[in-house]
């Protein structure tokens, strides 16, 4: 905290396998088995780690507005919430990912092609074009924007898409509320203390079929 920044962003340690630093927690000089990775015993320091994080950093002044983001009062990273509210996006170079005008789509990753494409001709370098339908639109409106500490508004929903969100979701959020996993506030609603520790399913419930 000496450096005293504006922003910080605090995630898990995933030790990803065929990385040196994986390969060093498998060496054990005993030769023996390090344990799993996601053992329940590792599931609880992380979430201890988790509580620690999050006071130490509430002392010195930071406000957590998204699951693992914290910011000093004004410095919220306006690149980080253009994502998880549906802002649409850019991407310019070799592989760049954009999202606009409902689409998502890359430039190609080959450098040759790249290098060869008249870049003047908008689109032409664009690879794998996904046009999101209505479902996935309210499907990531849902499960991005729950991240968020302020959590998602029901009036914003309604503006988007035209419809309310608790004919769309009502059951589900009827049962994650009733399993005190989300509260609601209105118009908003948000994951509660309970729901953020398991926020990965939680966020699973509001992918529709």
């Amino acid at each position: 905290m000496m450096l005293k920044p504006e922003h910080i962003s605090a995630y898990s340690l995933i030790l990803e396998e065929g990385t040196p630093f994986f390969e060093r927690y498998a060496s054990r000089p005993n030769g023996e088995s390090p344990p799993p990775l996601r053992s329940a015993e590792y599931e609880e320091i992380d979430r201890e780690m988790y509580y620690l994080t999050r006071e130490l950093l509430a002392d010195q002044g930071y406000e957590r507005y998204e699951i693992s983001n914290y910011a000093k009062p004004g410095y919220e990273c306006r690149h980080n919430l253009g994502y998880w509210t549906g802002v649409e996006y850019l991407g310019l170079g070799l592989g760049a990912s954009s999202y606009t005008h409902g689409y998502r789509y890359h430039n190609t990753v080959d450098l040759n092609e790249y290098l060869s494409l008249d870049l003047g001709q908008p689109g032409i370098a664009s690879r794998d074009i996904q046009e999101l339908t209505m479902e996935e639109h309210m499907e990531e409106f849902m499960f991005l924007g729950l991240r968020l500490m302020q959590g998602v508004s029901g009036s914003e929903f309604l503006s988007r898409f035209g419809q309310n969100m608790w004919n769309v979701y009502g059951t589900v959020l009827e049962k994650l509320t009733e399993q005190g996993l989300l509260e609601v506030e209105a118009p908003f609603i948000r994951l509660t203390d309970l729901g953020i520790d398991v926020s990965n399913m939680v966020l699973s419930e509001f992918l529709l079929d």
